[in-house]
């Protein structure tokens, strides 16, 4: 679909739209674990984003290509891109983008390097701002965020209260059937808490949690994140 929009933006010379569809198809690369593939398609919007001066195509695609990075665990480019998608948001005045965009993003980063209070001060301001949308996907991905960064702090009461709480909205939002590579990277975080955690029965709840996104990962053909729960589960029976 994304290949005959793309001809269709080219045949009709709507470059401002060229962007967006490359990116997205960066992303599809990215989910399948073909990074390079993935890259050439981001680079390539982003050199049309920047001649078309139209500030969301630039915007998104530099989130995209930190969110590939970071996939990649190349940290340093990641925050680069990260930082300038935040930069071209917030010069054009979307705050929302900023807060379910870049925020959101820097915020995991933050936690991957260690920089908990970078990654606290970000979580509440996304955590506040979903609760005054009122929307239910917002609020789904923010209680991911604070689950996240409370496992990071080995704090994992507060962690599960709050996987929980996001499992409950994705659920009554029947996202496994439309959200699927966003539950299923939810999956494998909640997963991640059990193993960390390594208490009695927690093997076997952590066990569960990454086979559900595994199983997922293989009806999408997701390489890459396939290895990466194929690698966590072995652990569990190390």
């Amino acid at each position: 679909m994304l290949e005959d929009c793309l001809a269709l933006c080219k045949r009709t010379k709507r470059t401002a739209g060229i962007p967006l569809v490359m990116g997205s198809l960066g992303i599809c690369y990215r989910w399948l674990g073909e990074w390079d593939k993935s890259l050439q398609c981001l680079m390539e919007a982003l050199d049309i984003a920047k001649k078309v001066g139209e500030y969301q195509g630039s915007g998104n695609v530099h989130l995209w290509l930190g969110e590939l990075f970071m996939e990649m665990e190349d940290y340093a480019e990641a925050e680069k891109y990260f930082n300038e998608s935040n930069s071209i948001y917030g010069k054009a005045g979307d705050t929302e983008a900023q807060l379910t965009g870049t925020f959101p993003a820097l915020s995991k980063l933050y936690l991957k390097k260690g920089e908990i209070e970078k990654a606290r001060g970000l979580i509440e301001k996304i955590y506040e701002y979903a609760a005054k949308t009122k929307s239910k996907l917002y609020i789904a991905d923010a209680e991911t965020l604070k689950a996240m960064l409370f496992r990071e702090e080995k704090n994992w009461d507060q962690s599960i209260q709050h996987f929980e709480k996001s499992l409950q909205r994705y659920k009554s939002l029947n996202a496994q059937k439309w959200y699927v590579p966003w539950f299923a990277e939810f999956l494998y975080e909640y997963g991640l808490m059990y193993l960390e955690r390594n208490e009695e029965g927690d093997k076997e709840k952590a066990y569960s949690l990454l086979n559900q996104a595994l199983e997922i990962c293989q009806k999408t053909d997701a390489k890459k994140k396939i290895e990466q729960i194929i690698a966590k589960k072995k652990l569990l029976t190390a």
